[in-house]
């Protein structure tokens, strides 16, 4: 055996953690650190005023955009996130809120159904008709935003490939694909 194989082998590990590191977040370290991640979406709905000014981090499904001469509106069902700042796909939401962006989002891309995380202060609150009632929305100013890929793992594998002899009955996607 070598000498040095070791150490070798330490750097290697070590430039992968260093190198994931830096692409960890969809969303910059600097807004990340500010953001006040204690903030319940359920209290910034109740009392909106009370966290005005704040940075705060949400994400949900796409329901309408659109371009205003303030810039891009975007009302999104809020989601809870998952670790890598992704909505969680699923039932499970506390309501909706509005981000507004800066500058020009192409509804065609910004579609309903597509995920996004924003990260920007909270401006206020923002009452429009939502069906045949008044809904109050509270609104955050986008400074960072994150569009997600359309999301695969939904694709129904009963057994791997070639049928199910001499594997166990859970053996089912998503256990043997890609791990999300």
């Amino acid at each position: 055996m070598r000498r040095g194989s070791g150490s070798v082998a330490a750097m290697i590990i070590v430039c992968i953690v260093i190198g994931g590191a830096g692409c960890a977040s969809v969303i910059s370290q600097d807004l990340l650190q500010r953001a006040d991640r204690t903030i319940r979406f359920q209290d910034l709905r109740e009392q909106p005023g009370l966290y005005e000014g704040k940075i705060v981090l949400l994400g949900g499904m796409i329901v309408s955009t659109k371009n205003q001469p303030a810039g891009t509106l975007i009302e999104i069902v809020q989601k809870p996130l998952d670790f890598e700042k992704r909505p969680i796909s699923g039932d499970t939401t506390f309501g909706r809120f509005l981000a507004l962006y800066d500058g020009y989002l192409d509804p065609a891309i910004y579609a309903e159904g597509r995920d996004v995380t924003v990260a920007g202060p909270v401006i206020g609150l923002r009452e429009q008709p939502l069906g045949e009632i008044t809904y109050s929305y509270p609104l955050v100013r986008a400074q960072e935003i994150h569009l997600w890929a359309v999301r695969t793992e939904d694709r129904a594998y009963p057994y791997p490939p070639g049928g199910w002899w001499g594997y166990p009955p859970w053996w089912r996607y998503p256990y043997w694909g890609p791990w999300y």
